[in-house]
């Protein structure tokens, strides 16, 4: 193999020697030294074509041609759409033109309507507009041209508007910018645009320093793949600008003003239905038995739906494809609901997870071993590189708080009660909460709806914990609540975040509302509803079919019992 080669090589440069000897030049048989390149520069492919001696030429940057070119193709696009020949009167015919348009537009739009709105029709259009052009005499093709575009540009939209038919708009439309893409003049107009987007683009490639490109990275090392890894945009990831674009929403007008539904018995008094959202486990002395405490005060007949898994696995779910979510947006949308009191889970907008824990004996709890933050200030939707777990437990909370804004605005249309419980606005800058989100700011510019800030220690628990309330159509909402206080409660000194002695989080020893607390809520809902009942600002709601009815009962039965369970996690999935 390396005998042929070598042939080869001699083969060839014995026919390059016979060449050059015929063309004069003298030609040395054997190759000497001088022939060879230096050891130092061998391997250098560019060798050749680097220059070593003499007065170093000046560089041509070869984006000064391309823009030369552009610029004279961009002169020569001007000069052919530039009209030679404009017929006498140019303003009458510009008119007659017009005229003749929009009478051919509106002659083809009746001929559409007489033949049944048949769309085949539209491939006419065209042909008809384009018999302008025997309208003039010749050698005006380019004015004309030009006159058309601007009739399509200025005057087409007003004739389209005219016709009050959605389908023939969109045909006429789509029709006009076919035609106008073939003509001449407009290919030119597009080649124009493009070429001025080029220009700039080598313009501004002009004036980048060296070098000129980005640098590219690779995958060698963990910042590179990084840095290279592909930016697959996610509407998880687009949170933030969503979230700018919600804030900008305002209101532009308020509902009208609507009197308090009941529901209608035949031959009862009014039934009062109020739904308590996520009410935790049935107790003595819950909400659920308050409310009825002060209603039969009050004189007044209530439906009480405390909806929760403690009370009830099939009833009380409110996952939001469950049955008891659907049959419970029926009742708020039909206007069945009165009053809603909620407490959506707030166990993934905790802002104790921002906080260093201490244990029982005085100690700083590891990291690693608490639960991390799920959401912050700014990603009020969840925070990046959460495991999978984490996913699906900040996936529930947010579905929760979403169902308590649906029922929140349901309130708001049919004119019912409404009562939110949260924790109150954290300390902490970076926490999360659900009053920081845009929705609830939104509510809250809402006559009708204000944002109370209550201390729990007031109504019987041992820590402060300040609560917010979110109240709709409750003016009289201080009044109620603080009449209930407890006049011989004292501030607390203990704390509600840390671990206890028996090992578990604080927090948890307070999910549950303190009797007192439950007396509050329960007694501020039902003066509102009795003050309606009494000034006449009550009216029944539309009528409900049997079926949701016997659902209503059976659900309001169902978690109505008191069970000797426990209190239940927020989350509790896998």
């Amino acid at each position: 193999m390396a005998t042929g080669v070598v042939t080869t090589q001699q083969g060839v440069l014995a026919l390059l020697t016979t060449a050059l000897k015929k063309r004069g030049f003298s030609v040395e048989p054997v190759v000497g030294a001088y022939h060879k390149l230096p050891n130092q520069v061998k391997g250098l492919a560019r060798v050749e074509t680097l220059q070593a001696q003499g007065p170093c030429c000046a560089l041509t940057d070869i984006t000064d041609r391309y823009v030369a070119d552009t610029e004279a193709e961009i002169a020569k696009i001007d000069a052919e759409l530039n009209i030679d020949e404009i017929p006498p009167d140019a303003a009458a015919s510009r008119d007659r033109l017009c005229t003749f348009l929009t009478k051919t537009t509106l002659d083809w739009f009746e001929q559409f309507c007489q033949k049944g709105y048949d769309e085949d029709l539209v491939a006419d259009l065209p042909d008809r507009w384009l018999a302008c052009l025997f309208q003039f005499e010749e050698g005006f093709d380019c004015w004309i041209e030009a006159e058309i575009l601007r009739w399509g540009q200025h005057d087409l939209a007003n004739v389209t508007d005219s016709l009050l038919d959605g389908a023939a708009e969109r045909l006429i439309e789509d029709a006009f910018t076919e035609m106008a893409a073939e003509l001449p003049r407009q290919q030119l107009l597009y080649r124009r645009t493009h070429l001025i987007a080029k220009q700039k683009h080598l313009i501004a490639e002009q004036q980048m320093t060296f070098p000129h490109r980005a640098v590219k990275y690779g995958s060698a090392n963990e910042r590179e793949r990084i840095l290279s890894a592909a930016q697959v945009p996610t509407m998880f990831e687009g949170q933030i600008t969503f979230l700018q674009q919600v804030r900008q929403i305002k209101w532009f007008d308020l509902l009208p003003d609507k009197k308090l539904p009941f529901l209608y018995q035949p031959r009862g008094a009014k039934l009062f239905v109020i739904a308590h959202l996520f009410s935790g486990r049935r107790r003595e002395g819950d909400v659920h038995e308050r409310l009825h405490f002060w209603a039969e005060r009050k004189g007044l007949h209530i439906l009480v739906l405390s909806l929760d898994t403690a009370n009830s696995v099939e009833f009380g779910n409110l996952n939001h494809r469950s049955v008891t979510w659907g049959k419970l947006l029926q009742l708020y949308q039909s206007g069945h609901i009165s009053a809603t009191l909620t407490g959506a889970p707030c166990e993934t907008w905790s802002a104790a997870c921002h906080c260093n824990i201490v244990s029982a004996d005085g100690e700083e709890a590891p990291k690693r071993k608490l639960p991390r933050p799920l959401r912050d200030t700014n990603r009020l939707l969840g925070l990046k590189w959460l495991s999978l777990r984490e996913l699906r437990r900040l996936r529930q909370g947010t579905l929760f708080f979403m169902q308590s804004l649906i029922t929140m605005a349901w309130s708001l249309v049919t004119g019912a009660i409404y009562l939110s419980e949260h924790p109150a606005l954290p300390i902490l800058d970076i926490a999360a909460s659900v009053w920081k989100t845009p929705w609830i700011r939104l509510l809250c510019d809402h006559p009708d709806v204000h944002l109370h800030t209550v201390r729990q220690w007031r109504w019987g628990c041992s820590v402060a914990k300040p609560t917010g309330l979110l109240a709709i159509r409750l003016p009289k909402f201080c009044a109620s609540m603080y009449s209930r206080q407890d006049p011989l409660a004292r501030t607390p000194a203990e704390q509600a975040i840390g671990i206890g002695e028996d090992g578990r989080f604080k927090t948890s020893a307070h999910k549950e509302y303190p009797p007192p607390f439950c007396n509050a809520l329960a007694g501020t809902i039902i003066d509102e509803v009795g003050r309606r009942s009494a000034s006449g600002c009550c009216e029944a709601s539309s009528d409900i079919n049997s079926e949701l009815l016997s659902w209503l009962r059976n659900a309001s039965t169902e978690c109505g019992m008191v069970r000797t369970t426990s209190w239940l996690p927020d989350y509790q999935g896998g």
